[in-house]
């Protein structure tokens, strides 16, 4: 089992990832601001983080930036538009350990999570 932290600001799409995961074993907590990464962060001490980088006015560069302070070596999964080219060449380059289509993410999401995600026991 992982501890994994969702951030999306999509609460239709939170829940499906919410239940998703909790069916395959996981413990997921999702956050939808901000500013309350960091602390998040420290309070879960997740082994893995999905970071939504398609949803609009989502403020997922500064989002990542601050997971990368503070957990650098935490893997994120990151998923959005698979037209959007240059927000994956950006999430890559920011530290997401890998970047998906949405459409993979629904239909792979416990296989990827299983690949990317580091025991939280």
């Amino acid at each position: 089992m992982s501890r994994i932290i969702a951030l999306t600001p999509d609460l239709f799409f939170s829940t499906r990832i919410q239940s998703t995961l909790e069916r395959a074993g996981h413990a997921i907590r999702v956050v939808d601001s901000a500013e309350a990464v960091a602390t998040q962060v420290a309070e879960v001490s997740p082994g893995l983080a999905i970071l939504d980088i398609g949803a609009f006015g989502w403020p997922w560069e500064q989002v990542l930036a601050d997971l990368r302070a503070a957990a650098p070596d935490l893997p994120v999964l990151a998923y959005g538009s698979h037209m959007d080219v240059e927000a994956t060449k950006r999430a890559q380059a920011l530290g997401a350990a890998r970047v998906v289509a949405k459409s993979e993410f629904v239909n792979n999401m416990p296989s990827l999570v299983t690949r990317y995600a580091r025991s939280s026991e």
